[in-house]
């Protein structure tokens, strides 16, 4: 009989667990399992997505441990230690924010319509991440590939931040175009994006119009927000106080 991994760490699930959880402390190898996300009573098609997911999450924590010099630990944050956080990379700094030594990444990058595994891109600073699962893009005839292109920009010079809140981070501007036409892609199901906040932001939001539209929302560890969304665009994540882009 297999043992228990030992109960120290992070929960996971495995997609042969039929709804079984469990708790790996670090190092700790198990086929299948999924970094830090609970996933109970799984449909084969579905687990592929939910490690994409996982693997998006872990790709942050990765990039801010890189940076900060530390190796991430599941069983450091079940205990309630943070990993110390490099500075936030602005495309324009608040007066009061910390200034990183790098500026912020953008990223561009053909991904495969064909493909039946989600396939993510990701910025170099793990600031923001797109994840398109089987058939978020719509299949065209003639097309056999889609670009994407994540752009880093100064959110103020989109929209001005909503009373009461401030933004948290760049604003990202997701655009997708079929490779061969350069026509803008029509979405057959939602995409994730992951972004990260610089202080802890509370909400994601998307430029809609003359306004942000705030989009339902999970928060990971290391100040990580995720959304399923429909629409692509320019995204920002906002936090409670005043404005302090101009």
């Amino acid at each position: 009989m297999e043992a228990r991994p030992q109960e120290v760490g992070t929960t996971f699930a495995s997609p042969t667990s039929r709804g079984r959880d469990y708790i790996c402390k670090p190092g700790l190898k198990r086929p299948g399992l999924h970094f830090g996300v609970r996933i109970t009573n799984m449909k084969r098609p579905n687990w592929l997505l939910a490690l994409a997911v996982a693997l998006a999450v872990l790709f942050f924590l990765s990039v801010a441990a890189a940076a900060a010099g530390r190796l991430v630990a599941p069983a450091i944050l079940a205990h309630g230690e943070e990993v110390p956080l490099p500075a936030y990379r602005w495309v324009h700094p608040p007066a009061d924010a910390a200034t990183a030594d790098k500026p912020a990444e953008g990223i561009a990058k053909t991904i495969s319509l064909a493909a039946s595994d989600p396939q993510s891109v990701a910025t170099a600073d793990g600031q923001c991440t797109v994840i398109f699962k089987e058939r978020s893009v719509a299949p065209k005839t003639g097309e056999s590939a889609v670009q994407v292109r994540i752009v880093p920009m100064d959110p103020a010079l989109v929209g001005k931040a909503p009373q009461g809140k401030r933004f948290d981070s760049n604003a990202y501007r997701i655009e997708a175009t079929y490779a061969r036409s350069g026509a803008s892609i029509v979405l057959g199901g939602p995409v994730n994006v992951f972004m990260r906040a610089a202080t802890g932001g509370t909400d994601i939001v998307l430029r809609a119009g003359a306004a942000w539209k705030v989009v339902q929302s999970t928060s990971y560890p290391l100040s990580v927000m995720t959304i399923d969304t429909r629409s692509l665009g320019a995204f920002a994540v906002l936090a409670p106080g005043t404005p302090t882009h101009s």
